[in-house]
């Protein structure tokens, strides 16, 4: 089932591009959910690609350059299996989904550098940004002409880190500007601790993009971090 990304889903679980788009909506429950975290790996700030130890020392991976760094808060995924699709939408929606597993064309700024789609995955207040990682899709019903109607789905996603972008300061935006989606129980103090280094920071945030209460901020919002400039930190 697809929907327009702005559309309500209702408590269905739904996964959409996060910049806004068409969305797939699930409505049906998966038959199992798994999620699993990865730590991240522990590395030194030393040169060179190796490992190192000894007899009596664990192995330890360093850093060949500092853009290898490993993500902060290590990975999450969320591996969903037999979702059910039906109805003569089916074939676009899988459609729809193994196209998120395509590299997106790299931006100009950076040409050696490609990503996958950043997604949504959202299931009542739960709400992650992903990568869809794996689709693994099986027709169990066709028309007399061929036309798949139902299709049992599995899905893979690995979590995006929490890393805001910075807004490119030849667009004719503010330099330093960058945007944030909140996802799951995130805070505005946490926000401002991981950005700025101080959670009472997190008054410059709330300035910078109108929020009066930060107890009504609901995950999904995208917010503006000011630079150190104009907060005058």
């Amino acid at each position: 089932m697809t929907e327009n990304g702005d559309a309500g889903a209702g408590g269905n679980a739904r996964l959409a591009p996060a910049e806004g788009g068409d969305a797939v909506v699930f409505a049906f429950n998966p038959a199992s959910i798994v999620i699993s975290h990865m730590a991240p790996m522990q590395t030194s700030n030393g040169h060179g690609g190796h490992h190192h130890g000894g007899d009596d020392k664990p192995n330890v991976v360093v850093n060949s350059t500092p853009d290898e760094a490993p993500k902060a808060n290590g990975t999450t995924s969320i591996v969903m299996r037999a979702l059910t699709f039906t109805g003569q939408e089916v074939r676009a929606t899988c459609d729809r989904l193994l196209g998120w597993t395509l590299f997106k064309e790299a931006a100009p700024s950076a040409p050696k550098k490609q990503d996958l789609p950043e997604l949504r995955f959202s299931w009542g207040s739960q709400i992650y940004l992903v990568n869809l990682n794996q689709v693994t899709i099986n027709y169990t019903r066709f028309t007399r002409d061929g036309t798949p109607i139902r299709a049992v789905v599995d899905l893979t996603l690995h979590s995006v880190p929490k890393i805001p972008a910075a807004t490119n300061p030849s667009s004719g935006g503010q330099s330093g500007r960058r945007t944030h989606l909140l996802t799951g129980a995130e805070t505005l103090p946490e926000l401002a601790t991981r950005t700025y280094g101080r959670p009472e920071h997190w008054r410059e945030i709330a300035t910078a993009n109108g929020i009066e209460d930060p107890l009504r901020v609901r995950p999904g919002a995208r917010l503006y971090l000011p630079s150190m400039q104009e907060g005058g930190r």
